[in-house]
């Protein structure tokens, strides 16, 4: 059974997922309480889950090369306590603190259960949901502060998707001027901003999800992640990081310093 973990904003999720399904999710408004919250929040939605006895029996295949190290003096974690046989995590962009708490405590899981580690872009499991349609485009938005956003690019082709090149931080001039073909626009954009895009581009261009599809979901983390750890993309849980994407205050973004896929480097 996989645990994942979401805390990459002030909304947080955790979910369950096993026997090739999300067996128990939650989604929440944290705010500032991140620390204190979420491994409460687990071992609720664990106990829930395994009260409605939906947990599997059985280990999933998890890739002999594992990384299964642990830290002298790091308190062990009882496995009856949380049966978890790999952990995914949101590994940004996003919140400073936000990540830097649902990596530690997916760090900590990791070691102290020995079990891998995946990790999940945040881009990635806001566009996931809405890569469903074949021939699609997806915009991904994340709020980067500052009047820009954090963007992500994907499209769907052959029931499958791709990312169409690395992660970038932009204002809505440019975003806006990016969009030529029909694309959906998901994740967190202000009703102001939105209102802008729909002056800057075509309206028949600009599809917004509404409702349930706006939100992101730690669903779509377990899902992602499971296909990693099939696919044997593991970090190593003593070394991982955040990818902030953006730089201390002071300092140049890094889509600003750092070449696209396939450009020369500056």
């Amino acid at each position: 059974m996989l645990l994942a973990i979401d805390t990459a904003t002030r909304q947080l999720g955790v979910a369950f997922y096993g026997n090739d399904r999300i067996l128990g999710e939650m989604n929440w408004a944290a705010g500032f309480h991140a620390t204190e919250q979420l491994m409460a929040s687990i071992e609720r939605l664990w106990t829930m889950v395994a009260g409605s006895g939906q947990a599997p029996d059985t280990a999933p295949d998890v890739p002999a090369d594992a990384p299964t190290g642990r830290i002298e003096g790091l308190a062990t974690f009882p496995r009856d306590r949380l049966p978890i046989n790999a952990v995914a995590v949101v590994s940004g962009p996003g919140s400073f603190s936000g990540l830097r708490v649902g990596m530690a405590t997916a760090k900590g899981l990791c070691l102290t259960l020995g079990v891998p580690l995946v990790a999940v872009p945040t881009l990635d499991a806001v566009a996931f949901p809405h890569l469903q349609s074949a021939n699609a485009h997806v915009c991904a938005l994340l709020d980067a502060g500052r009047g820009e956003y954090y963007v992500g690019w994907y499209r769907s082709v052959a029931r499958s998707w791709r990312r169409l090149e690395d992660f970038a931080i932009m204002g809505l001039p440019e975003i806006a001027s990016r969009i030529v073909k029909r694309t959906i626009i998901c994740g967190d954009l202000a009703p102001a901003h939105r209102e802008e895009l729909q002056g800057a581009v075509e309206r028949k261009l600009l599809v917004f999800p509404s409702g349930l599809f706006g939100v992101r979901r730690a669903g779509a983390v377990a899902v992602l992640g499971a296909d990693h750890l099939a696919k044997g993309y593991l970090i190593d849980p003593l070394t991982a990081e955040p990818d902030y994407l953006r730089r201390p205050a002071a300092s140049v973004p890094r889509h600003r310093i750092v070449p696209m896929i396939g450009e020369p480097a500056p």
